[in-house]
């Protein structure tokens, strides 16, 4: 929550999407204001919503930047920040102005190339456990207080590892995806597309 003259910034959500969305969904403003009126500031309650602004932040599959030429001898790229790009963007554009002058940039022997493999860091079985961590957080953030002998936690962690084993088979792969991504992939509206879509390109991959 960004304060300002008398109006305040709130923002912003992680929704992932293969192609750039211009508008608001009711899900997504309905999410953000729930997580500003209980866990920032009650008194919002009666404040008015003056606009809703809506932008896309670049992601990458694996997470990680991609920075550097690609086929082209004269077409650069600095994009898949994700939300880390105003707070890097100091250090990344001095890295890519040392590239663009033929020197070896700052990031030593990290690379991250735009026509790279994507950067594994993850196995399958452990992107199964950090997304049902993250299912089960999300039951807790929004107070899910379930009497102790139901075990609710332990019902939605099983059923969150059982949708992405699903996801996993039917994508054939072994990298271990972000919660994010297998957000869209388990639960998104366009979840057959967006299935095709990662298919296709991790076939390319192998």
């Amino acid at each position: 929550m960004v304060p300002g003259d008398g109006t305040v910034y709130l923002g912003a959500t992680n929704d992932l999407a293969l192609s750039p969305e211009s508008s608001a969904t009711t899900g997504m403003t309905h999410f953000l204001m729930t997580c500003a009126l209980e866990q920032l500031d009650r008194g919002l309650f009666s404040s008015r919503i003056l606009q809703l602004h809506v932008g896309n932040r670049p992601a990458s599959i694996d997470g990680f930047p991609l920075i550097g030429r690609v086929w082209q001898d004269n077409v650069w790229v600095l994009s898949g920040t994700y939300r880390d790009g105003f707070h890097c963007s100091p250090l990344l554009a001095r890295h890519l102005a040392e590239l663009l002058l033929g020197g070896g940039g700052l990031l030593g022997d990290h690379s991250f190339e735009p026509l790279r493999r994507p950067l594994v860091t993850m196995s399958r079985e452990e992107a199964i456990d950090e997304v049902a961590l993250h299912a089960v957080a999300q039951l807790y953030e929004f107070s899910g207080k379930p009497p102790t002998y139901m075990k609710l936690a332990e019902s939605v962690e099983r059923q969150t590892r059982e949708r992405t084993q699903a996801t996993y088979e039917k994508l054939g792969t072994h990298m271990g995806l972000a919660p994010e991504v297998l957000g869209v992939l388990n639960w998104g509206p366009d979840r057959e597309e967006n299935m095709r879509y990662f298919r296709s390109y991790l076939a390319r991959l192998s």
